[in-house]
């Protein structure tokens, strides 16, 4: 299982920034999947290891088998040298679906795990660190169910961790403070930051994790009280340009963050010391040594307009991709922010920056990086950025590409997402139905590039689309895609909310899903309100249907307690590839039959 210290990953990634300039620095992708550092699989796992009869909550579905859940999180004993897992393993299990599947029942089993004891003898055992993952999934689930009576235990288990247990199971525990209460985890950070020395900026937990992750609580609460113990960190280096800094390069890596953090909370005269030296020449510099940790804190002021197109990059061989990244990201932080304060009546400045912007991307429109298929610079997602900014500016010509790049339905690179993604961003036209014919096109794609470029694009449109047109379904096809990363947030999206025609819009995607898709997709149906046995029933009848859609129909409608499975099993085996899923529904019929666990041990 991917970690909720994937989410801290957002932190560095300026290509997918978000719409302030702090927040790049600090605010984790709301579409990464939530996963706790101390827990090893997926939420639901193939169907043919959990369908066997049993009332297990990944073949039945968390809703079915509440019960059950909450017997595993009321723990059993837990004894040093013996083995724990039949306690542990489904309390985790159960952890993990309570808070993706958003059952408010857990919240008092799971803040009594959260106050385990550890048990005599554990000390440098195995069972200490099964008790330790348990604090964590037990704090990682209490926040995914908003129980902010919980904020001081979860505060005690951060400091704890700080010594204690694996550095990973310290940045998710902050990451569950932190989401519930910001200025808590920012106070935490503080005196965290506080207990640091200057001879240590490697910055490692001890057993993994960066120490830097202390500074997401304090830039999402803006709190600037942090700003003495960051220039403790950073020393007397100013970052202007009158000389090298002097930082040895082993810790310029922290140092410079430390820096962007100053300049993302505002600390004046140092914005305008490095606005002054990104408008010169800053080479040699502590300004070029931390060129894009610090330019990931522009975007927020009409006043960057000239030091963002000047870092859109060269025409010669000089160009660079990483800081060109950068610029355009805060460019497209840049044009919301001006379209922010023109709906808010502050137009002073608003229409200059938007002429002056718009006149700088067309002249680097020019540039091989966008202008030159088949050039060394040249990169399709830099056309598809550049003019999707040149579309948020009002450029028709632009518009018309980044549509044409969007709905193109033979674009398997990740581009014509990253397109979508960026024009919901800025709000261009048909953006809301451009990117929902982007999702359903790429129902079946799993996007392989570890570029970065990519990494998190999808999740990220369909987080993007639902904020912006929650009440529209089309975002739920989401659930039958074929990458677990994306499927896996939007399970949790639609537990908390699932929009009217829900059941249609997945159902309809499922022709061109993958098997697994239609596995996990089809079940969280089950759990939404109605469980959609009305759009379930057509397809288990219909002999026409694909097996793996009929099939998981038959099986969806079991779990629901209707009787359709039952009716038309018989003839319905007889279809190639449909007696696996036939003997399934029958399995399930039969654990739903098994009396229920109590809801205590």
């Amino acid at each position: 299982m991917i970690a909720l210290r994937r989410l801290s990953r957002a932190l560095h990634r300026a290509v997918l920034g978000v719409t302030t300039a702090a927040a790049t620095l600090s605010v984790p992708s709301p579409a990464a999947a939530h996963w706790s550092a101390s827990y090893g699989r997926s939420i639901l796992v193939e169907r043919y290891l959990v369908c066997d009869g049993d009332r297990d909550a990944r073949c039945l579905g968390p809703r079915v088998t509440e019960p059950e859940l909450l017997a595993a999180l009321r723990l059993g004993p837990i004894v040093p040298d013996r083995n724990n897992d039949r306690v542990v393993d489904p309390a985790r299990d159960a952890a993990v679906l309570a808070a993706y599947f958003r059952i408010d029942a857990a919240i008092g089993p799971l803040r009594s795990m959260l106050a385990l004891s550890m048990p005599a003898g554990a000390k440098d055992t195995h069972t200490e660190m099964e008790v330790h993952a348990l604090w964590a999934e037990a704090a990682y689930a209490l926040a995914e169910l908003d129980d902010r009576e919980s904020v001081e235990a979860i505060a005690a288990r951060v400091r704890e961790f700080e010594t204690e247990g694996h550095g990973t199971l310290w940045e998710d525990t902050l990451a569950a403070l932190t989401k519930l209460s910001p200025a808590r985890a920012s106070t935490y950070a503080i005196d965290f930051l506080g207990r640091l020395e200057l001879a240590d900026l490697r910055m490692s937990m001890p057993g993994g994790s960066s120490q830097l992750v202390a500074l997401a609580p304090i830039l999402l609460a803006k709190d600037r009280a942090a700003l003495p113990e960051l220039r403790r960190l950073t020393g007397n280096d100013d970052a202007t340009p009158r000389g090298a800094a002097g930082v040895p390069l082993v810790d310029s890596h922290a140092r410079c963050r430390f820096m962007a953090a100053r300049l993302a909370l505002g600390e004046q005269p140092l914005v305008d010391r490095v606005r002054k030296a990104f408008a010169g020449s800053y080479s040699g510099t502590m300004v070029a040594t931390c060129d894009g940790a610090l330019l990931s804190t522009f975007g927020g002021d009409p006043a960057d307009v000239d030091i963002l197109v000047r870092h859109l990059g060269r025409d010669d061989l000089g160009f660079d991709a990483g800081m060109s990244l950068v610029a355009y990201d805060r460019i497209f932080a840049l044009i919301a922010e001006l379209s922010r304060r023109e709906t808010a009546g502050e137009t002073k400045g608003v229409a200059r920056a938007r002429a002056r912007l718009l006149q700088g991307l067309r002249e680097h429109a020019r540039h091989p990086h966008v202008a030159e298929p088949g050039h060394t610079n040249f990169g399709t997602h830099f056309v598809a950025l550049h003019h999707a900014a040149q579309a948020g500016l009002g450029d028709a010509d632009s518009l018309a590409i980044v549509r044409t790049m969007i709905l193109d339905d033979h674009d398997r690179s990740g581009v014509a997402d990253l397109a979508a993604l960026r024009a919901l961003q800025v709000g261009l036209p048909s953006a809301v139905d451009d990117a929902a014919a982007r999702l359903a096109l790429d129902v079946a794609f799993a996007n392989g590039s570890r570029s970065g470029i990519f990494d998190d694009v999808r999740p990220r449109l369909v987080d993007a689309l639902r904020r912006r047109a929650p009440d529209d379904p089309r975002w739920t096809v989401a659930l039958v895609d074929a990458e677990r990363d994306v499927r896996e947030p939007a399970m949790h999206a639609v537990s908390r909310r699932a929009p009217a025609g829900t059941c249609d819009a997945v159902i309809a995607a499922s022709p061109a899903a993958t098997d697994r898709g239609i596995d996990d997709g089809f079940l969280v149906l089950t759990t939404i309100p109605g469980g959609c046995e009305a759009a379930f029933e057509p397809l288990a009848r219909d002999a026409t249907q694909p097996a793996k859609i009929r099939g998981m129909a038959l099986e969806a409608l079991a779990i629901l307690g209707s009787s359709v499975p039952r009716r038309v099993g018989e003839t319905a085996a007889a279809q190639p590839g449909m007696r696996v899923h036939v003997e399934r529904a029958q399995a399930i019929a039969k654990a739903l039959q098994l009396p229920r666990k109590a809801t205590g041990r």
